[in-house]
């Protein structure tokens, strides 16, 4: 497990993840419902790849469950760091 501190995807998840990825972390979080279907998961309306939840997995950002996906601390941190990111750009 790698320490919040050096978790390059939670210290700067724009750089780190791609735009797929941080669609997925975002869903995630929003969404409740999660179910796996032969494309991959569905969360909400979209469908994601299995290496996409996977490379999340990989980062520490989601921990996968037999039905669900939840999002761990890493995951909460680097969301706020997106929402911030998204917030500064709006009010220029």
């Amino acid at each position: 497990m790698i320490a919040l501190s050096e978790n390059r995807a939670v210290l700067d998840p724009i750089g780190t993840l791609t735009r797929v990825q941080r669609d997925a972390l975002i869903a995630v979080d929003f969404f409740r419902c999660h179910t796996r279907d032969r494309r991959g998961w569905q969360i909400g309306n979209r469908h994601f790849a299995p290496m996409t939840i996977a490379s999340l997995e990989k980062h520490g950002l989601v921990i996968r469950r037999q039905r669900s996906i939840i999002t761990t601390v890493a995951g909460k941190l680097a969301l706020d760091k997106l929402r911030g990111d998204k917030l500064k750009g709006q009010s220029s």
